[in-house]
């Protein structure tokens, strides 16, 4: 494994993100999967990452009007996404 291999985490994603992405439309998963790659490379930080202050520890991360939230075991490098969708429902759970 090279250091660039080690440098990605694992996605795990919840019941709900599943469902949601299954029911989206092709151009929607398509930007879902591009977004899911870019956080697997950097969970942390990027232009879109905003870590929540409600929430300690989480991650939400812009996509249009979409938002996905996230949390990531460094430890373990797994990010488990707990939702995908519109801006103003992703924050309720």
């Amino acid at each position: 494994m090279n250091s660039k291999e080690s440098s990605i985490f694992r996605v795990r994603l919840s019941r709900r993100a599943e469902n949601y992405i299954r029911r989206a439309d092709r151009n929607t998963q398509q930007r879902i999967g591009q977004a899911i790659e870019f956080i697997r490379k950097q969970p942390l930080w990027g232009p879109k990452i905003r870590e929540l202050k409600v929430r300690e520890g989480e991650y939400r991360y812009f996509l249009g009007n979409l938002r996905i939230t996230y949390a990531v075991n460094l430890s373990e490098r797994v990010i488990e996404i707990f939702n995908i969708g519109p801006r103003g429902d992703i924050y309720k759970k």
